[in-house]
């Protein structure tokens, strides 16, 4: 073959169509060259975003144990109440600690790790739902309301974005864990033992004696309580409180049967209808009608050791006060026990304690007001009297249906002490060993009397509502025949001017002596649970709180309004009982010289 060049003809060496061949041959391999290169090179970006995807993962994994471990120390699912346990806790570090330089609290020292998943995730192009809750939740903890404010709704909308990511929390090492959680009873928690009468029962149906000896004694008395009118007794070192129905006659006339004065340890206690018998007095065990209506009611009464009954009721001629004994057997006896003009209204000057009958006298051939006592022997027959001593201060009459009695007691051992009402004090006389001594003065007036052996405590809570919180405290005074001391607390001070724990009125506090420990009980702030605190009065306020119920959550959720009803501390020889009255009844604790609470039951 030949072809033209310079305009002559000349042979080829290679033919064409070779050169053809060989041209496309080459084209060929180039291009399969190319595709395997390109091949190579998706494979090596596919590689590269994989490893970055996991760099990603790995960050957002990294950010989240760290803000989980802060909230709720790393684990894997949070229970709703889990948040609120925790702030039951932090709401125990009073204010000014919270935003102290170099203090950095919880849970507001989590809401920047919080940011930082938001943060996480937004530069890795995860779940924009992750990222919002999380910056949702950062942000309410990082206001000052952070440890009463219910965060529970934002944590679990938390946990459940970061559960839809496969986010399984882990223990972050280098990320301090939040404080022990309060472990609080709630109304699902409350023991089962620990319900009076297993059934529904409202706490302002359970009325007290007015005067202790070791023992507990109350009625249940309400219309619309089926099981009653009962009366029971917790006897001394006892977790069992014994009931028993009150038959008719007497339980006819429920829902006004209440008792007064004191009882016997051997005897059984009597009812009172209407104010302190003014319709009649009756026999708990069988119902009988003892003593028909008094027209001004008994100023005081006992059950005697043989079950006879004991009372101080007004003569009109001439004008007196007498003691009535009715025997078992209904036979009666009446005694003369002090003319008006030597002792006054005898509501306000006269009572019985026991085998004591106990008078204010103003004889003239005394000088001022004198305590008198006469003994009972077991026939009914009363002493000659026994000036025990002077009392410097008339009793001041306040009026209305709360008036503490005028003359008050409580018995211990073989330690009996009788109180009177003075007008800003009080004095105590105390019988040991068979002798009456000279009344002691302890300052101010009302407050639970307690007794020990050779000795009584008086505490009474003072204070009111200021602003939106109590300011307030505790007396509690502790005397012998020799005299008081004072061993009182300020709870706004012991509470460290903490609003989210403060009470917020009187009512809201309750406080005995334990063994010589103060148990404080009270209701914390709008949101903070009852709590309870006990040690020496001067250790009250480094004492740690604990929290006893969260009356906040009901059916596993943190609502605002309260499942607490109210609630009662009362001394007992040995520490004290505890009433917890609820939406859903009312629960009954015995609690003992260390703090350690223990159902009491009960049984009819």
């Amino acid at each position: 073959m030949a072809y033209r060049n310079d305009g002559r003809p000349t042979d080829l060496i290679v033919d064409p169509e070779d050169l053809l061949a060989a041209q496309r041959r080459s084209t060929r391999k180039k291009l399969l060259g190319v595709g395997i290169g390109a091949v190579v090179l998706a494979a090596a970006g596919a590689t590269a975003a994989v490893v970055v995807a996991r760099r990603g993962r790995a960050e957002v994994q990294t950010a989240w144990n760290r803000a989980s471990t802060c909230l709720v120390g790393g684990v894997a699912e949070v229970p709703h109440t889990r948040i609120r346990n925790l702030q039951l806790t932090a709401m125990s570090v009073p204010p000014d600690k919270r935003t102290t330089p170099g203090v950095d609290p919880w849970p507001g020292r989590c809401a920047g790790k919080m940011h930082a998943v938001a943060e996480a995730v937004k530069s890795n192009g995860a779940s924009p739902a992750l990222a919002s809750a999380a910056e949702k939740l950062a942000k309410a903890i990082a206001l000052e309301a952070n440890v009463s404010a219910d965060l529970g709704p934002l944590a679990d909308e938390l946990f459940r974005a970061a559960a839809a990511e496969k986010l399984v929390a882990a223990p972050a090492g280098d990320v301090p864990a939040p404080p022990a959680a309060a472990a609080p009873m709630t109304l699902a928690t409350l023991p089962k033992e620990a319900r009076l009468f297993g059934g529904p029962l409202a706490l302002t149906s359970v009325f007290r004696g007015p005067f202790s000896d070791g023992a507990i004694r109350f009625v249940v008395d309400d219309k619309d309580f089926a099981k009653g009118p009962l009366v029971c007794e917790l006897a001394d070192a006892s977790h069992a409180i014994a009931c028993e129905k009150i038959p008719a006659p007497a339980a006819a006339l429920s829902p006004a049967l209440r008792l007064w004065g004191t009882t016997s340890p051997k005897a059984k206690p009597f009812v009172f209808a209407g104010e302190r018998g003014k319709s009649g007095i009756f026999r708990s065990d069988t119902g009988a009608r003892v003593v028909d209506k008094l027209e001004y009611g008994a100023y005081g009464a006992t059950a005697l050791e043989d079950g006879s009954l004991g009372y101080l009721v007004w003569n009109e001629t001439p004008p007196s006060t007498h003691f009535v004994r009715v025997a078992p057997d209904g036979a009666r006896k009446d005694s003369l026990v002090v003319g008006r003009k030597e002792s006054g209204n005898p509501y306000h000057s006269s009572s019985i304690f026991w085998s004591y009958v106990a008078y204010k006298s103003v004889a003239k051939d005394t000088h001022g007001i004198r305590l008198v006592v006469r003994d009972i022997d077991p026939a009914g027959t009363l002493g000659a009297p026994i000036d025990v001593g002077r009392i410097d201060e008339v009793g001041q009459i306040e009026g209305g249906e709360k008036e503490e009695p005028h003359l008050s007691g409580c018995r211990s051992g073989d330690t009996t002490v009788i109180r009177a009402k003075g007008w800003r004090n009080t004095f105590l006389t105390f019988l040991v060993s068979g002798r009456w001594t000279a009344p002691v003065e302890a300052p101010g007036l009302g407050g639970e009397l307690q007794c020990r052996p050779g000795e009584a405590i008086v505490s009474r809570v003072w204070g009111g509502p200021v602003g939106s919180a109590f300011k307030g405290g505790v007396d509690m005074r502790r005397c012998t025949a020799s005299g008081c001391d004072d061993r009182s607390v300020v709870v706004h001070k012991v509470l460290a001017e903490n609003k989210d724990i403060l009470p917020r009125e009187a009512k809201d506090v309750r406080a005995v002596d334990v063994d010589g420990k103060v148990l404080l009980l009270w209701s914390a702030g709008d949101r903070g649970g009852l709590r309870m605190r006990l040690a020496p009065p001067q250790e009250l306020a480094s004492a740690p709180d604990e929290v006893v119920f969260d009356d906040h959550v009901k059916g596993g959720l943190v609502r605002d309004e309260s499942t607490m009803v109210g609630f009662e501390l009362r001394p007992t020889a040995h520490g004290a009982l505890l009433l917890l009255g609820t939406t859903e009844g009312v629960f009954a604790w015995v609690v003992d010289v260390a703090g350690k609470r223990v159902p009491a039951t009960t049984s009819l």
